[in-house]
């Protein structure tokens, strides 16, 4: 890790992490879903609600007295709440295979991510008033400021919003918490006079 200024630029070299640098791309994942979703909690949402369990309680009220006691023989002293409780079971039961079967996809495209993710490799971050690069054996991005959106501290990390996904820089490239605020100053300063131009 190392963290030097050069003239007045900011070179900050350190080792990716593919564990921190898939979490990074789910996370961005997420966050970027939900911006894009943004639903008014209004009252529609409280009414829908209610007409959706009013119809649910005539639909087996219905299903009771024109199917499960005429042709199923099921006794007229079984109420329509019974019912619902004895259909709710299972559905329960289906929802928590349905949330379990889920949890365990996302964990599995996780790792095949991290999978696919090269260790150790050591990348070069550099720091200016024209932008902001990232090198690495083989690759290189260059950023403009006005193409990032957004700049934040999140999970530890100094990350940069642009359009639909994320570059950072690790906490792990920092020697200590002060030295990170003091860079994230700086790249602040230069970014905020540039106006953001969104493609």
């Amino acid at each position: 890790m190392m963290n030097s200024p050069v003239d007045d630029r900011i070179v900050i070299t350190y080792v990716r992490q593919p564990a921190e640098h898939a979490d990074v791309m789910r996370q961005a994942g997420r966050r970027f879903a939900a911006a894009d979703v943004r639903p008014r909690f209004d009252g529609w949402y409280l009414l829908l609600g209610m007409l959706g369990g009013a119809g649910l309680y005539f639909f087996f009220y219905a299903y009771r007295r024109l199917v499960l006691i005429p042709l199923l023989g099921l006794s007229p002293t079984v109420e329509t709440g019974e019912i619902l409780v004895i259909c709710l079971l299972p559905c329960l039961l289906a929802y928590a295979l349905l949330v379990t079967y889920l949890k365990h996809a996302s964990t599995v495209r996780l790792a095949a991510m991290k999978a696919r993710i090269r260790p150790d490799v050591q990348v070069t971050t550099t720091i200016s008033h024209d932008g902001i690069t990232w090198e690495s054996p083989g690759s290189s991005l260059r950023l403009d400021w006005r193409s990032v959106s957004d700049i934040a501290t999140r999970n530890g990390r100094i990350e940069f919003d642009i359009d639909s996904f994320v570059c950072y820089i690790p906490g792990h490239a920092f020697h200590n918490q002060q030295e990170q605020a003091a860079v994230l100053e700086r790249i602040l300063a230069f970014w905020a006079p540039h106006e953001v131009v969104n493609p």
